[in-house]
């Protein structure tokens, strides 16, 4: 395996990643916005047995997770350039040619200075998960600078059935769109935790859309502040 430091991605992530996954010798992870693989390593670092499936639209960032899938030799990584959404079909993504790919987006206006646009093909989760005969899903993380509201949209028959845990990058974009986030995740039974940069969990009574960026990973989840604690994870109401 490539040399990796699980500090140099998100650490705050790392303590309730490493619980969640080893409670399975096989845990099942979506990982919705690959970018250029901090999640697989993060994933593979902390359980080498983990199955990622990996989504990532744009083609450069795909060939070059294939280079390091191959390297490492993870054969039960699957990439596809694909984006997940609320349906299946082409799906424009923004972004700042001058700045390459970081930060694109589904969301034109998301950021002021996107230059460029980008056509890729979609699909949602419900439509994968079906296709691909998958019956347990232990983790979903999105990261997908905005687009979050879609890919919840297109995954609510496996969200239901197999009740994974959420790791959500949830940022602030124009209009009603985070808060139709949140009410459909509640809507689906799940609470919502602020995870700090220490990698402690703050209870949300009440999500509010944040345009200071300041709240932005949580953990979503079915467990109760209860349920966390016993698997020794800090949690404040």
């Amino acid at each position: 395996m490539l040399c990796y430091d699980p500090k140099s991605y998100e650490k705050e992530t790392t303590p309730i990643l490493q619980i969640i996954l080893k409670k399975k010798d096989r845990p099942v992870v979506i990982d919705v916005g690959a970018n250029w693989g901090q999640t697989i390593f993060k994933i593979k670092y902390l359980s080498k047995h983990a199955i990622v499936h990996s989504f990532e639209a744009f083609p450069q960032m795909i060939q070059c997770l294939d280079k390091i899938v191959k390297i490492n030799k993870w054969e039960d990584v699957f990439l596809n350039n694909l984006m997940l959404g609320s349906k299946k079909g082409p799906t424009q993504i923004f972004f700042k040619k001058e700045s390459g790919m970081d930060t694109a987006s589904p969301l034109e206006n998301f950021q002021p200075d996107f230059d460029s646009v980008y056509t890729a093909n979609s699909i949602t989760l419900d439509e994968y998960v079906d296709f691909h005969k998958i019956n347990s899903v232990t983790i979903l993380k999105i990261d997908v600078e905005g687009g979050e509201l879609e890919v919840i949209q297109g995954a609510q028959n496996m969200l239901k059935k197999m009740k994974p845990d959420i790791l959500l990058e949830l940022l602030y974009s124009p209009g009603e769109r985070q808060r139709q986030t949140i009410e459909l995740l509640k809507q689906l039974g799940y609470l919502f935790y602020w995870i700090t940069t220490n990698g402690s969990f703050i209870a949300q009574q009440e999500v509010m859309p944040d345009s200071n960026y300041k709240f932005l990973n949580y953990f979503v989840s079915r467990k109760t502040i209860d349920e966390l604690r016993e698997l020794s994870i800090d949690v404040k109401d």
